[in-house]
């Protein structure tokens, strides 16, 4: 029987793609199902002094995968947040584990177009729109694909990635903030 790692598609970028394409919706499914459970309290309560209460964690994403879809379809380049120094080390010794291991560091700065407002917002709303950037997302990441699987995109801190490295670090995004929220562990 073929799977995903003995298939002859597999080896091709565009297959590998589209399979990691669809590794947005568990990780937009486990943010919304933890967020959905919140009373409404926790939604607009932020974790500790200074950090974001869930309504931010849950806008962020959103325009964190807006922001994403922009530079994949080359209307929008992705401003470099750190030096090439920086970048370099990130490329090396971050980049790596999130690829490898389904870990994403903590305390980064946001990009400026993904900084969330300090207004609460509707919950349902929200969790809607996150649903609907991620399923865009992963339509950008197929036609990118399509057109040509092995151009890279610019990440603002880890320089060029490959269409199937920038899927994987979106979910691992996702996954990490998805952490913040109260009560998991």
């Amino acid at each position: 029987m073929e799977n995903a790692s003995t298939s002859p598609r597999a080896a091709t970028p565009t297959y590998r793609v589209a399979a990691l394409a669809d590794s947005q919706r568990p990780a937009v499914t486990l943010f919304t199902a933890r967020a959905r459970a919140l009373s409404a309290e926790q939604w607009v309560t932020p974790r500790a002094p200074g950090k974001w209460a869930p309504y931010q964690e849950a806008e962020h994403l959103v325009l964190a995968y807006r922001a994403f879809g922009l530079a994949m379809r080359g209307e929008r380049e992705l401003e470099v947040q750190v030096t090439p120094e920086r970048m370099q080390q990130l490329r090396e010794r971050v980049l790596p584990r999130i690829l490898s291991e389904d870990w994403f560091p903590t305390g980064a700065r946001s990009l400026p177009e993904a900084v969330p407002t300090a207004e609460p917002r509707d919950r349902d709303t929200l969790l809607d729109e996150l649903t609907t950037a991620a399923r865009e997302f992963e339509a950008t990441l197929l036609s990118a694909a399509a057109r040509d699987a092995e151009r890279p995109v610019r990440h603002p801190y880890f320089g060029p990635l490959l269409l199937t490295e920038f899927a994987i670090v979106a979910a691992a995004h996702t996954r990490h903030h998805a952490m913040f929220l109260p009560g998991v562990s």
